[in-house]
């Protein structure tokens, strides 16, 4: 405890009691901006996310966490894996649901980072993990909210590769319990 108050009391001494006061100031007024920021994106996306959610099944809260985890409601977000938008949709798993599912010819260049478009291919890959899942009932291994937040994050070969169990993936297993929390 003392290690930790050594260099906190450097810095009163350094910078004076007020400057700190006025820069834990900003750090508090930043973190409510962001708070405020990410529920002004969540509410902009409220009619397409409940239409999503009701065209394919999938609770609205699901699709809300998957979004602020995924992304922290940015509709341009993109990952090292190239995943895109507010959902992380990859390539593949893009233009495989648009074609076989969606039938349009939404392009991942041009549409990934448009935000109805990204929920509604990512919801409508959740929708189909859900089915894939029911079909695989006898074989679970694990809970089946779970293995969607699995399949969704390791892919679904992955989850079955490793017998319908959440993957011994810390990066899966984080996702799983950041998501669970709160829906």
């Amino acid at each position: 405890m003392m290690d930790y108050l050594c260099p906190l009391n450097k810095m009163i001494i350094k910078h004076g009691k007020k400057q700190l006061i006025l820069l834990l100031c900003i750090v508090l007024a930043v973190i409510l901006a962001l708070t405020f920021v990410t529920k002004a994106y969540a509410d902009n996306l409220k009619e397409i996310i409940e239409k999503a959610s009701r065209n394919y099944q999938v609770s609205l809260e699901l699709i809300y966490q998957v979004i602020e985890v995924e992304s922290s409601f940015n509709p341009y977000a993109v990952s090292i894996a190239d995943a895109r938008g507010l959902m992380q949709i990859t390539r593949p798993t893009w233009d495989w649901i648009c074609r076989d599912f969606l039938q349009v010819s939404w392009s991942f260049e041009e549409d990934s980072f448009n935000r109805e478009k990204n929920i509604i291919v990512g919801t409508r890959f959740l929708a189909w993990i859900n089915n894939y899942l029911n079909k695989h009932a006898n074989e679970l291994n694990a809970n089946h909210n779970d293995l969607v937040l699995a399949c969704y994050n390791a892919g679904p070969g992955t989850v079955k590769r490793y017998g319908f169990r959440v993957p011994p993936f810390k990066e899966t297993q984080n996702y799983i319990a950041r998501i669970s929390s709160g829906f």
